[in-house]
C-alpha cells in the first residue's frame, strides 16, 4: 500500500507540474501570437501610410503640370490628370477603363491602344476631342513603367501641339 500511495502521489505531483508547465506554455503562445498580430498590424498601417504619401506626391506633381497625363494598366486607363479632364470637358470617371476611347479620334485609336498596352511607340501624335468638340493634336511621350512597383503601368505624357502643327501647315509654300 505504501509503495502504491507514494507512486500515486508522485504521479499526481508530476501531472500537476506538467499541467502548470503546459498552462505556462499556452500563456506564452497566446502572448507571442498577440505580439505578432500587433506587429503585423502596425507594419500594415505603416505600409498603407507610405503608399498614400507616395500616391499623394505623384498626384500633386501631376496635378501641378499642364501636361496631359494618362496611366494605363492592362490597356485600360487607370488614371487621368486634371488637365486631361479639363481639356476633354469630362469627369475623371468618364475617362477611365475603356471610356477614354470615345475622346480619341477613331483613326488614331489603334495606335493609342497599342501604346497603352505595349508602351510602343515611344512617341506618337494622336487627336483627342476637347470640350468644344474640336480635334486637338496631342504629342505624347510613352513610358513603360510596368516594372515599377509604384506605378505598374504605361504612362502617356502628352502636350497639345495643335497650334504648332497649324502654324507649320500654314507656313508651307
Amino acid at each position: 500500500d505504501l509503495t502504491s500511495n507514494v507512486a500515486l502521489n508522485t504521479a499526481r505531483t508530476i501531472a500537476a507540474n506538467a499541467d502548470r508547465s503546459l498552462g505556462g506554455l499556452i500563456v506564452i503562445q497566446i502572448g507571442l501570437g498577440v505580439a505578432g498580430l500587433t506587429v503585423s498590424l502596425l507594419l500594415a498601417l505603416a505600409l498603407v501610410a507610405a503608399t498614400r504619401r507616395r500616391t499623394a506626391h505623384f498626384r500633386s506633381i501631376v496635378s501641378a503640370s499642364t501636361d496631359l497625363v494618362f496611366v494605363f494598366g492592362d490597356g485600360r486607363c487607370r488614371y487621368v490628370s486634371d488637365s486631361v479632364t479639363t481639356t476633354a470637358g469630362a469627369r475623371p470617371a468618364d475617362m477611365l477603363d475603356d471610356s477614354y476611347a470615345r475622346f480619341v479620334h477613331p483613326d488614331d485609336l489603334d495606335a493609342v491602344r497599342m501604346a497603352a498596352t505595349r508602351a510602343r511607340p515611344a512617341q506618337l501624335v494622336f487627336r483627342m476631342s476637347n470640350q468644344f468638340d474640336e480635334w486637338r493634336h496631342l504629342e505624347a511621350h510613352v513610358s513603360d513603367l510596368r516594372g515599377d512597383r509604384h506605378v505598374r503601368g504605361v504612362v502617356m505624357n502628352a502636350r497639345d501641339v495643335s497650334d504648332r502643327l497649324m502654324n507649320d501647315w500654314r507656313s508651307r509654300p
